[in-house]
């Protein structure tokens, strides 16, 4: 089995965090955001990692090679973002010439899910979960244990089943062609060339698709779901918060629903729901819904801030 793996994006929600590191390299909970999407397939026999790769690639390659030396990888470029379907198109493109069944999981979504049960079905099958915004997601329609149709981000309501972030396709060459046809016949949603169209294609030729429920989806697309993510990981992970043992707090309180990393030299502070990144110093602070970036220097600062690498404040 091959695993496709989109990473190509800038992240621009998440600016100026991401001026200094790929999304997926952002830490959440106690690991990377990539860390917990690798993990996720860790029951599960992949032979290759596709990664599609794009914005500051050279990172996200460095760090998976470094610490992940028995795991395949294949590094496929995606210079422009033009669409999901286009990332998997080209990370495709590199196995045109089999026919292997296929997972798809996005960078930057963690999902809570048994993958190895999920997979055990003779159909492709997508995971879904009921949403209170559909307009935001791709959308599916379902009859009995199938997807009849399928819809990116419709204006009209179609469904609350979003589609999550977790494909299983059974033949990647029938993706593969449903794909280029997108391509042939130039058709493509919010100037896009889509998955979810290439789904809708796969279903009207009468492809079998089934879905399974996901309960626990965590996206970590923005600052407010980033720190949102933090708090639901160290629920899962039965933690009140995540410190490393290479930290140092003097005279320091670490509320709940905080991530603290490597290095951090901590003295004087209150730290509350905040994600504070590597070779940090924070003196005399109070902190709470923070993000602060790796060999950040902050002294004197009271409420919330959001912050990249090699900040320094001092009051």
């Amino acid at each position: 089995m091959k695993a496709i793996i989109p990473a190509a994006g800038i992240g621009k929600r998440l600016q100026p965090l991401t001026f200094f590191l790929p999304k997926p390299l952002f830490y959440v909970g106690s690991k990377r955001i990539i860390d917990y999407v690798l993990f996720s397939l860790s029951d599960v026999d992949i032979d290759e990692y596709i990664i599609i790769v794009g914005y500051k690639k050279e990172i996200l390659m460095d760090y998976l090679l470094k610490n992940y030396p028995e795991k395949r990888f294949t590094f496929v470029d995606q210079e422009k973002q033009s669409g999901l379907g286009d990332a998997v198109f080209k990370g495709l493109l590199r196995i045109k010439d089999f026919d292997v069944p296929l997972v798809i999981l996005l960078s930057d979504t963690i999902i809570n899910l048994n993958v190895k049960k999920f997979l055990k079905t003779v159909n492709s099958k997508l995971a879904l979960m009921d949403v209170d915004d559909p307009k935001r997601f791709g959308v599916a329609k379902i009859e009995g244990k199938f997807i009849t149709d399928v819809v990116e981000k419709p204006e009209n309501f179609v469904s609350n089943k979003a589609i999550v972030g977790f494909y299983h396709f059974k033949s990647s060459k029938k993706l593969f062609e449903s794909l280029n046809y997108l391509y042939e016949k130039n058709i493509k949603t919010k100037g896009e060339i889509q998955l979810t169209d290439a789904i809708k294609k796969l279903i009207d030729d009468g492809e079998k698709i089934e879905f399974g429920d996901v309960k626990k989806w965590i996206d970590c697309g923005d600052f407010k779901t980033l720190l949102v993510a933090n708090n639901l990981l160290l629920k899962m992970e039965k933690k009140k918060n995540f410190i490393d043992e290479t930290a140092a707090l003097e005279k320091s309180n670490v509320i709940k629903n905080s991530s603290i990393f490597k290095n951090v030299k901590i003295s004087n502070c209150k730290i509350k729901n905040s994600i504070i990144g590597n070779n940090v110093i924070l003196k005399d602070c109070n902190l709470k819904d923070s993000i602060i970036g790796d060999n950040s220097n902050i002294e004197n600062f009271k409420g919330s801030i959001i912050c990249g690498e090699n900040t320094i404040i001092k009051k």
